[in-house]
C-alpha cells in the first residue's frame, strides 16, 4: 500500500536519530502526557488556515514485536522505522505527496486483546516556510527563499523527525512479545473490535479523515470459492458482508 522504496537521506536521518534517543520515549515530549510524544510546532493556529485532511496510522500490537530499547527497536522492529518514515518524515513523505505541509499525524497502537488503542504521537509535518518560527514579517513566499527562514524550518523539521522517533519507540513498547496474525471473520477480530473501542481517539471532527491500518490478516476467513473468478467476487462480497458486522463507520474517510 505504501512505497517502499526510501530515500538513504531519510533512512539515514531516521536510524541516527533513533541511535540518539536513549532509552525513555518521552524524553523530548515537551507537550505530550500518558506517554503521548507530541510536535505541535507546525501546527496551523486555526483548523481553517491548515490542512483539509488529517492522517490516522493505525497500528496492531500483534504486528509489534515488544522493546524497550533504541537499539531493540531498530533490530526487531525495523519495518515500522520504515513506515514512519513514508507516512510522516518531514523529507520523505512530503517529497513523495504521501502528506501535506503541514497536516496532522496521529499513531495510535490498537490492543492486541480488543481495549481502546493508546495515541503514542500526534504531530504535523513541517513543511511550510510560513509556519517556522522566525521574525520576518515577509510573505511566506518570499519567505521560503530567505537563507533564515529556510534555517528555521530544517531546524523544525529536526525537531519533528526526532520526536517522531519518540512514538516510533512508544509504539514499540506496546507490542506483544512476540509477532502474530488476526483470525477468524474480521468482523469479529480484536482488530476491529480495538477500532471500535477507540472510536473517541478519532472523532474530532476538525478535518477530513485517512487511516492507514497496519496488521497481518492472512488467518482471517475468506471465501471458500477454488476459481479465480469466483474468488475475487466472493472476495468484494464478503469484504462488504464484514464490513457491515463490523459495527463501525469510518464516514467519509480513506481507509
Amino acid at each position: 500500500m505504501l512505497n517502499k522504496i526510501l530515500t538513504p537521506v531519510a533512512i539515514g536521518a531516521l536510524s541516527l536519530s533513533l541511535a540518539a534517543c536513549g532509552e525513555t520515549p518521552g524524553g523530548d515530549n515537551a507537550a505530550g502526557g500518558a506517554g503521548e510524544i507530541k510536535a505541535l510546532a507546525a501546527c496551523a493556529k486555526s483548523p481553517s488556515d491548515g490542512p483539509m485532511r488529517e492522517t490516522f496510522l493505525l497500528v496492531d500490537a500483534k504486528a509489534l514485536i515488544r522493546t524497550e530499547k533504541a537499539v531493540e527497536t531498530a533490530q526487531k522492529n525495523g519495518w515500522l522505522r520504515d513506515l514512519f518514515v513514508d507516512v510522516a518524515d518531514p523529507v520523505k513523505a512530503l517529497a513523495t505527496g504521501f502528506v501535506a505541509p503541514n497536516e496532522k499525524v496521529t499513531v495510535i497502537v490498537l490492543s492486541s486483546d480488543g481495549a481502546s488503542g493508546t495515541r503514542v504521537f500526534t504531530g504535523c509535518v513541517p513543511g511550510a516556510a510560513s509556519n517556522a518560527p522566525t521574525a520576518s514579517s515577509k510573505s511566506s513566499v518570499g519567505a521560503f527563499f530567505t537563507g533564515s527562514d529556510s534555517a528555521a524550518l530544517k531546524e523544525q523539521q529536526d525537531q519533528f523527525r526526532t520526536r517522531l522517533i519518540g512514538g516510533l519507540q512508544a509504539a514499540a513498547a506496546k507490542g506483544d512479545q512476540a509477532t502474530s496474525r488476526q483470525t477468524g471473520p474480521l468482523a469479529a477480530s480484536k482488530l476491529f473490535e480495538s477500532i471500535r473501542n477507540s472510536r473517541g481517539l478519532f472523532e474530532n471532527g476538525a478535518a477530513a479523515q485517512r487511516f492507514v491500518i497496519v496488521s497481518d490478516l492472512s488467518g482471517i476467513d475468506g471465501p471458500a470459492e477454488e476459481s479465480p473468478d469466483a474468488h475475487v467476487q466472493g472476495a468484494f462480497a464478503a469484504g462488504v458482508s464484514e464490513g457491515y458486522r463490523s459495527a463501525f463507520d469510518f464516514g467519509l474517510g480513506e481507509v
